[in-house]
């Protein structure tokens, strides 16, 4: 029996790009599985492109006058948005679509909603732990007092796992923290945000960037620069760890709302040599500089938001075989710690950051070997796809 799917996903931002994504619809795909992707369109994209035989993207209208505002109004990703709402709708009966998989709480329950009048199974993909991030993001941006409260976005989260049919979550944590809150276990699905390990591994690396830095002890740090990475903690540990170790280089491979602070403190600190800001680069090129350090770096402190995710460049890391150091981030340490692929320090702490490099340093433990080995037969999309394919069968 032909059990493929034609399936509707629905995304609050722009695609590409989207790593998680991503891999959910190559692994989709691969087994017959027909995508269509409804997405915003901040960047004035096609509204519809054709990617391959399974998968198709189609783009809300670009609402633009005078600056980007409409598109900030009409193009807002909320439930009773009727835009969203007539897409989505749209799509369902244009495509013959036979399930709706919706990322992320904003838009949930408008899938939910359509999904219920259509008699079309919802699966609500939760990327994170959307009511505490607007606490850590602060009550910023278009009519804050109900697009921005945590309060509200508990309420409709809650309401939005009740009636999905099923949910997918990265880590156990997040899974616990709904099971606690009265959702059926029987439907939480775990698809770790884990690597693809046979096409990263076999990323071209650099040679020039690797000769660049051959003779520095390298910390490196892949992401996005924002105030909750606390990348700050980790400027301040360079500054403890130079006076031991006179070639240490941190690379920050990324960019973000932060990057001028974080440039003026290392001035501050009399450290900008040994702080290099990349910038931006494509996700091929990550590899090479993972590949360049001698220890990776995820500082981010543990709260509400952070201890119930665990983020891609974690497994990067890992399929590298590089030391990693963390914070006492819940789901992030649990991995660490029993992986034995790196050492943890207190949320907020310099010292202890400084501690922890000094303590990988001067350790004949074989983190990075522990951390490939872990990703090679456990933390890998190959893995974690199985689950994601699993709930498809239905």
């Amino acid at each position: 029996m032909n059990n493929h799917k034609r399936i509707l996903m629905v995304l609050q931002s722009d695609f590409p790009p989207d790593i998680r994504l991503e891999k959910e619809i190559d692994s989709l795909t691969q087994k017959g599985h027909q995508i269509f992707l409804l997405c915003n369109n901040k960047k004035n994209r096609a509204r519809e492109e054709t990617i391959s035989q399974h998968f198709k993207i189609i783009r809300l209208p670009h609402f633009y006058f005078k600056g980007r505002i409409l598109q900030a109004i009409f193009g807002v990703p909320l439930f009773f948005n009727p835009i969203w709402l007539f897409l989505i709708t749209k799509a369902c009966l244009k495509n013959h679509i036979n399930a709706i998989h919706v990322h992320d709480l904003p838009l949930a329950l408008a899938a939910i909603l359509i999904g219920k009048i259509l008699h079309i199974p919802v699966i609500f993909d939760v990327h994170e732990n959307y009511p505490a991030a607007l606490k850590t993001w602060g009550k910023k941006g278009f009519l804050p007092i109900l697009f921005r409260n945590p309060a509200f976005a508990r309420k409709l989260e809650d309401i939005s796992l009740k009636l999905a049919d099923k949910v997918i979550v990265v880590v156990e944590e997040h899974q616990n923290q709904f099971i606690s809150r009265g959702i059926d276990p029987q439907k939480i699905f775990i698809v770790g945000n884990t690597v693809q390990i046979e096409k990263y591994t076999k990323l071209k690396i650099d040679p020039n960037v690797i000769a660049k830095y051959k003779n520095n002890f390298v910390l490196t740090y892949v992401g996005i620069l924002n105030p909750e990475r606390e990348l700050d903690i980790a400027i301040k540990g360079i500054k403890i760890l130079i006076r031991d170790i006179p070639n240490l280089k941190l690379l920050l491979i990324g960019n973000g709302p932060t990057r001028s602070e974080l440039e003026k403190l290392a001035r501050k600190l009399g450290i900008s040599e040994q702080v290099e800001f990349i910038g931006w680069v494509e996700f091929e090129q990550t590899a090479t500089y993972i590949a360049a350090a001698d220890i990776c770096i995820i500082p981010r402190p543990s709260n509400e938001m952070i201890d119930g995710t665990v983020p891609h460049k974690l497994f990067q890391y890992m399929a590298l075989a590089k030391p990693v150091i963390t914070t006492d981030a819940r789901a992030i340490a649990r991995i660490v710690r029993e992986t034995e692929c790196g050492e943890i320090f207190q949320s907020h702490s310099a010292e202890d950051f400084a501690s922890a490099v000094f303590k990988i340093k001067n350790s004949s433990k074989n983190y990075g070997k522990n951390g490939k080995k872990a990703v090679s037969e456990q933390y890998n999309w190959e893995k974690s796809s199985i689950e994601l394919l699993n709930l498809y069968e239905f």
